[in-house]
């Protein structure tokens, strides 16, 4: 059975489906994301069996496109016309994205995503990923049989920008994606949601004070991307000048192995590093508070 994707394209007339990212009034950098909704467009089934396919698919996404990593449901057509659920009694053989229409299936290869997430991070941690040569090679500390993953990297869209007034290389977020080819997409969600607590066990976790008050809880990898009918945004931004940006510096890059038993990499947590991990967590928090 081929890893099935499903292909994204928004419609109505306000069709851009990535981020604008440009200068405030003080030369400070923005993104803008209220654009990466959709309420109308078209989802068509494709096939990505290697690394290098779903690069290309990655690589081809337009500024109103973004990739899905669950498939169509079977008995829907290879494209079908989507809008959102309220809407579905006015729009015969439309679908909504969620997960009655698309969704990873039980048993079936098919990819996840890693996210690499940096709000946040506490210098310590910083220090701890620049130790061990990066956040992927940080990763492997956590789980080393993600090594042998088929798998594509990008950086994200904040990479490559500079100002072309100035020639001012500017920073990015330095935010990932690595798409993880795995034997069965029915397990993804457990598979991130322990290795997110993985990494917590290898200090590679931390919290956050939400806008609300509310604690939030980060590691290097963001369990949150974990669901079947989540957009993943690839297409460029919309850049306004004077910023420009290399799109050699978000190449997605390929590398052919294996589809992961995830299983095995990211064993089920025992009693005892649960309660290892539910420790981390209390400490984080109660250091956090002491701070605050």
């Amino acid at each position: 059975m081929s890893p099935e994707i499903t292909l994204i394209r928004k419609g109505g007339p306000k069709p851009l489906l990535s981020k604008r990212i440009f200068l405030d009034k003080q030369g400070v950098l923005q993104s803008d994301g209220s654009q990466c909704l959709m309420a109308q467009g078209t989802a068509t089934r494709a096939t990505a069996e290697t690394a290098k396919a779903l690069a290309k698919h990655v690589a081809a996404c337009g500024s109103d496109q973004a990739i899905v990593l669950g498939s169509l449901k079977a008995g829907l057509p290879d494209h079908v016309m989507v809008t959102v659920s309220h809407r579905l009694k006015d729009n015969p053989g439309a679908i909504a994205r969620s997960r009655e229409f698309i969704d990873y299936q039980a048993g079936a290869p098919a990819w996840a995503l890693i996210d690499f997430d940096t709000k946040g991070m506490p210098v310590a941690v910083a220090a701890g990923i620049e130790a061990a040569g990066g956040m992927w090679p940080a990763l492997l500390r956590v789980a080393p049989g993600l090594q042998r993953a088929t798998r594509v990297s990008r950086a994200s869209t904040s990479a490559g920008l500079y100002r072309k007034d100035t020639g001012e290389q500017l920073p990015g977020s330095g935010g990932q994606h690595h798409y993880l080819l795995v034997k069965d997409g029915g397990d993804i969600e457990r598979f991130l949601r322990d290795l997110h607590d993985r990494c917590w066990l290898h200090g590679l976790g931390w919290h956050l004070i939400g806008g609300a008050g509310q604690l939030l809880d980060r590691s290097l990898v963001d369990r949150m991307v974990a669901y079947g009918e989540r957009l993943c945004f690839e297409a460029a931004p919309l850049i306004v000048p004077p910023l420009e940006q290399d799109p050699a510096k978000r190449i997605p890059v390929p590398f052919e192995g294996e589809a992961i038993d995830t299983e095995l990499v990211v064993p089920r947590l025992t009693e005892y590093e649960r309660h290892r991990v539910n420790d981390a967590k209390a400490a984080s928090a109660e250091a956090l508070g002491k701070a605050a």
